[in-house]
């Protein structure tokens, strides 16, 4: 039996050599043929002939590094030029579902008889014509294979679907990014690169909805061809490219926008003026000929531009807009939660791994709120590193934030939240939620006391670890009901913890005057994260009301690891509880004799 990935390879190649040879009449591909495939690592090939419905074609069977534990590939040797048949690259490997395909790798042989016969299948339904909706399909694969000019590669932001409208872009050197209004695009690229160095300009764009993705035979070469494209599938579309041609920029740029079978697909067009215009002086005054600088009538103006056989230059585009960011447009949730405002206050270990989680799941708006600086011992369970050290811990997590997810608005003060409930107490009221994560008694209990004498306070949800991050809890609490300290003692403790522990101060101290710690690291931490994460979800959602308690408990062999044991009150009654490793969501009970305003 083979011992390493080199063995396995090497019999797959004897195995499959001799099951061609013997059964197909196949040929080994000599140093020549292979160079065809010479950016695939290829180790070995065989060459075949294969009798089709329309004539004799070739076929080559190539073994990449990864086989056998993946298929070998399959390429046509006797092709049309690319983009007539659909799934075939430019050196004639077929796309035959290869990556993402599991197979038997004890069984070399049936392996490149069924990935042959899948060839087949796929070429005969070329010839017949049968598969060319693929093209529609998987429209972004092809849309840059097209020859002719390549523009710059360009970025979006804009609200995908139709209508046909104008939008912004703004060009830079490598790329262009085109959003909905300048504010947009401003505001993303400021997040992602900071100030920019040269007054920051845009210029209009125009987003094209089609009634259907392209045919390669239909992609646009010059100007007059897209012209006709869009009048064909847009009609409507016309007037607002005339209308911006008619401006007479130096340059257009046109995406074409569409809904395939599988979701959105977009195409940036770049179209440039005509020979008969020039740009003239210092401020590049338009001048057609036959008419004075910038007195040409609109309409010659979008006619030199638009019916003209000039080279367009096609360029791919990748969306970065927050649909498809957050959940490829698959995720029914990122309207509402794109226009949510959530305010974390305490930046610490927890509430910075919570805010990058809402983040990525596609809050629109955060604002955090801390005091403290990031110090060398904090960034071994923080969200940030070494790069924010001696920073302010909610300036440095939204700075990280605007660069790594620049489409989402983030703001930070560097204070108690106490000083920001008092000085701007709109940034609070406006919250759609609360997040508390500074497992602070005080700022706690002030904050309790704080919600509960406004007439309409937005939700707070508090979160929180035991000892060692053995558990963890997420309590919600609303203007009405339960609050708080009905589940705590005088002294901020929870009346009923999932863990005890033989020492009472669990804390551990530092070589300095009240430097105290929780000794626990990430890997235990990321459990409360993502429980105060899920909780604060489930509220924005409405999938879970107020007064409601999440608790993550850990395994019991980390719990008696750390020397602590379940309080027999969580496990009274639930034999399941005694072993661990499980997340709960339950009543956040009122007490009768809580001192607070309910």
């Amino acid at each position: 039996m083979p011992d390493g990935a080199g063995d396995w390879r090497d019999s797959a190649i004897d195995r499959i050599g001799a099951e061609l040879k013997s059964q197909l009449q196949a040929d080994c591909l000599d140093k020549g043929a292979l160079s065809a495939y010479k950016n695939r690592d290829v180790r070995a090939g065989w060459r075949l002939p294969v009798a089709f419905s329309d004539r004799e074609r070739r076929l080559d069977v190539i073994i990449t590094p990864g086989v056998p534990f993946s298929p070998p590939r399959i390429a046509l040797v006797d092709r049309p030029p690319l983009l007539t048949w659909p799934h075939i690259e430019e050196d004639g490997v077929l796309c035959l579902n290869n990556d993402g395909m599991t197979v038997d790798f004890r069984n070399p042989e049936q392996v490149v008889v069924s990935m042959l016969s899948a060839a087949y299948e796929l070429i005969e339904g070329c010839i017949a014509g049968k598969n060319r909706e693929a093209f529609l399909d998987e429209f972004q694969s092809y849309w840059i294979r097209a020859s002719g000019p390549r523009g710059k590669p360009g970025w979006s932001l804009v609200s995908v679907g139709c209508p046909t409208r104008i939008v912004r872009v703004w060009y830079g050197r490598e790329f262009a990014i085109l959003a909905d209004d300048d504010a947009s695009l401003q505001r993303w690229y400021q997040n992602r690169y900071g100030e920019p160095k040269r007054s920051f300009a845009s210029a209009p764009a125009a987003f094209v909805w089609l009634n259907r993705p392209l045919y390669p035979d239909e992609y646009p070469d010059t100007a007059d061809g897209l012209t006709k494209l869009i009048g064909a599938l847009s009609s409507e579309s016309i007037p607002i490219v005339r209308g911006l041609a008619s401006a007479s920029p130096e340059r257009m740029t046109v995406v074409l926008g569409a809904q395939s079978q599988h979701g959105v697909c977009l195409a940036k067009v770049d179209l440039t003026a005509g020979r008969n215009v020039k740009f003239e002086g210092p401020n590049r005054h338009s001048r057609l000929k036959g008419f004075r600088p910038g007195k040409a009538p609109p309409a010659q103006m979008a006619q030199a531009y638009l019916q003209s056989s000039t080279p367009v230059s096609k360029a791919n585009i990748a969306r970065i807009d927050p649909s498809w960011i957050h959940g490829r447009d698959q995720d029914p949730h990122q309207e509402k939660l794109r226009h949510q405002k959530v305010v974390i206050v305490g930046c610490g270990s927890v509430g910075s791994n919570v805010a990058v989680l809402l983040t990525q799941a596609g809050i629109g708006s955060l604002t955090f709120v801390d005091s403290e600086n990031l110090e060398w011992a904090n960034i071994g369970r923080h969200a940030l590193g070494a790069i924010h050290q001696g920073k302010n811990k909610a300036r440095a997590l939204a700075e990280s934030i605007r660069q790594n997810y620049p489409h989402v608005c983030v703001d930070a003060r560097d204070s108690g939240w106490e000083r920001v409930r008092d000085t701007e107490p709109d940034l609070i009221a406006a919250a759609d939620l609360i997040i508390n994560t500074t497992g602070s008694w005080p700022a706690n209990a002030a904050m309790n006391i704080w919600q509960r004498s406004q007439d309409k306070p937005p939700i707070i949800l508090y979160g929180w670890t035991e000892a060692y991050a053995c558990a963890g809890h997420a309590v919600a609490v609303g203007p009405r009901g339960a609050c708080l300290e009905c589940g705590m003692n005088r002294f901020g403790e929870p009346i009923e913890p999932v863990t005890i522990w033989e020492t009472a101060d669990t804390q551990r101290r530092e070589p300095g005057c009240g430097a105290v710690f929780q000794p626990y690291g990430p890997v235990e931490l990321m459990s409360t994260v993502q429980l105060v994460a899920q909780a604060a979800l489930d509220l924005i959602l409405d999938k879970q009301n107020p007064a409601a308690h999440w608790i993550w408990a850990c395994r019991k062999s980390m719990l008696v690891d750390c020397g602590g044991e379940w309080n027999p009150r969580w496990t009274e009654g639930d034999q399941g509880r005694e072993k661990g490793g499980l997340s709960l969501v339950r009543e956040w009970m009122p007490r009768a004799d809580c001192l607070c305003l309910h």
